[in-house]
């Protein structure tokens, strides 16, 4: 396997240099003026060049292209912090300390800055030595470049970066890019965290981190974080944990930036009391197998501009991804809850609405019926086995094997990946998944069988007016006191007694009880209730005229 260009131009400049930092940065010049991405050289060409206009070019360079490297997002810790170290309670009171005391006079092992300080010597983790780095530039800031203390400590940060420098140059990447890494899990419910991209507005640099850098590392501007936007699925940079604390908020006295839990704003004092939050991002989703690419900021910020100039609240107004070929406009929705409510209206005052009209009686007459039932063989069918379910007296058993029920089964699942903006430079990314079912018959005994049962078989009837004898109809049964097939007995009985009527000349009867059939004459007056939609004759308010 061939040599990299980086380890050619190692190399040779090793067989130049007994320095090992000057061969390291020659090395890692020359070749990013080959390939301005190439990941070794950016690494090696930070971690031991001088930290000036050139480094922060080199430094934004390899947050932009291997965003995942472990050095990368220790740069991105170091911007953050001397950009602003009084965001930082921790390594601002280190940096109080430094600046009063020294490094002399860290006595205390519980001294967080001590302890940091004694994993430098013995070889400091990553992450530790770059808030280190930062924490000697703003200490060297403030004290010059001879004071002893910050020359002690700034060799500490200097030899551990060259021993990281040789790690990579030597191919032993120990805390290398983890791209194939799992990606790590939140503790937040099943969210996974993620650091949201900004580009700067002043000098255009993109794809910086929303969390961790709060300023732009080449020209210092502060971050807008209405430049933020969501990063494609190869650019997130994952958090293993981190704590909302509400949205961040801008400075009403500075305009400046602040975390939403900051009690006065960091850059002026200023109570950040009432602070309005910073809008946040109207989320996006795709399918669980598709991909996500890093959102076009500026088409959305154009889209967000139209919303304000047609007076729209940005974010409340449905996108272009979002809208649906079956989506239901809200004027659709009133119309069709003012027809539901006509319809319900209109079916209210037909059965309610009603006037009161004069009726006379035109006839009498009656009914009576008699029903006859005989035995007759039945088939039947119940579920289970012909042993548990047939009766006592049944014949004719067959059994057989069918569809009992239906159950509904999940079989599928149609998921979805939400990416939602905290609105404290961090991203959460949740998977929310919708069941998929079909129906399935579930299968069982059936047993269909023949028993005798009585069963009504027919009707006989008498009919007859006023001064007809009231009288029930002749029964003439086939078969009786008898169990067979074929006997007959009598059933239920039923009588009526109706009275004919006549209103604006169309007749209409009502049934009465016997005493008022009887008691009524052909010309007697009575009042009922009419519908006033649809008519109809209410015969439970029928009374006699007054």
């Amino acid at each position: 396997m061939g040599k990299t260009p980086f380890a050619s131009q190692y190399q040779q400049a090793a067989s130049e240099s007994d320095d090992e930092r000057v061969a390291l940065f020659k090395a890692a010049q020359a070749t990013i003026k080959e390939d301005a991405t190439d990941e070794t050289a950016l690494v090696v060409y930070s971690c031991v060049a001088p930290r000036d206009a050139t480094w922060q070019q080199v430094a934004s360079k390899l947050l932009t292209t291997h965003p995942k490297h472990a050095v990368a997002r220790g740069w991105a810790q170091y911007s953050a912090f001397f950009a602003n170290p009084a965001a930082d309670s921790v390594m601002q009171d280190a940096l109080r300390r430094l600046l009063t005391y020294g490094t002399d006079d860290y006595t205390y092992t519980s001294d967080p800055a001590r302890l940091i300080t004694h994993d430098l010597v013995s070889g400091t983790p990553t992450q530790s030595m770059f808030q280190w780095a930062a924490l000697a530039d703003a200490a060297r800031l403030q004290l010059g470049a001879t004071n002893p203390h910050v020359n002690t400590l700034d060799a500490l940060v200097r030899d551990n970066l060259l021993r990281e420098a040789k790690r990579h140059a030597d191919g032993l990447d120990i805390e290398d890019d983890d791209t194939d890494a799992p990606e790590p899990s939140s503790a937040e419910g099943g969210k996974r965290l993620f650091e949201m991209l900004w580009d700067c507005r002043f000098c255009g640099t993109s794809k910086l981190l929303g969390k961790s850098q709060r300023f732009c590392p080449v020209c210092g501007a502060a971050q807008d974080p209405s430049w933020r936007y969501f990063p494609s699925d190869e650019e997130k940079i994952y958090l293993d944990d981190h704590p909302f604390t509400g949205k961040d908020a801008v400075c009403e006295s500075c305009g400046h930036l602040n975390s939403g839990d900051a009690a006065h704003c960091v850059r002026c004092g200023a109570p950040m009391e009432g602070a309005e939050g910073v809008r946040t991002i109207e989320e996006r989703s795709r399918a669980q197998a598709a991909h996500f690419e890093t959102q076009d900021l500026y088409a959305r910020l154009d889209r967000e501009a139209e919303q304000y100039a047609r007076g729209i609240e940005p974010g409340t107004a449905t996108t272009p991804a979002q809208k649906t070929s079956g989506g239901v406009k809200r004027w659709q929705i009133g119309v069709g809850v003012s027809v539901i409510v006509a319809i319900v209206g209109l079916i209210f005052a037909a059965i309610f609405w009603t006037s009161t009209e004069d009726v006379s009686v035109t006839g009498h007459r009656w009914e009576r019926s008699i029903e006859i039932e005989s035995v007759q063989a039945i088939e039947e069918r119940r579920e289970g086995t012909c042993r548990s379910v047939a009766p006592a007296d049944a014949y004719r058993e067959r059994e057989r094997e069918e569809q009992v029920d239906t159950e509904r089964v999940q079989v599928d699942e149609v998921c979805r990946v939400i990416q939602r903006d905290r609105g404290d430079g961090v991203g959460e990314e949740v998977t929310e998944c919708d069941p998929v079912y079909e129906n399935r018959a579930v299968m069982g005994p059936v047993c269909y069988f023949t028993v005798d049962r009585w069963t009504y078989d027919r009707s006989v009837s008498a009919e007859g007016g006023l001064n007809d004898p009231v009288e029930w109809p002749i029964v003439d049964l086939r078969r009786s006191n008898c169990n067979s097939l074929g006997c007959e007995r009598q059933g239920d009985r039923d009588e009526d007694y109706i009275l004919l009527f006549v209103r604006n000349d169309e007749n209409f009867s009502c049934e009465v009880d016997e005493t008022e059939w009887r008691g009524a004459s052909r010309g007697d007056q009575y009042t009922v209730e009419v519908g006033r939609i649809g008519g109809g004759e209410r015969c439970n308010t029928l009374e006699r005229a007054q």
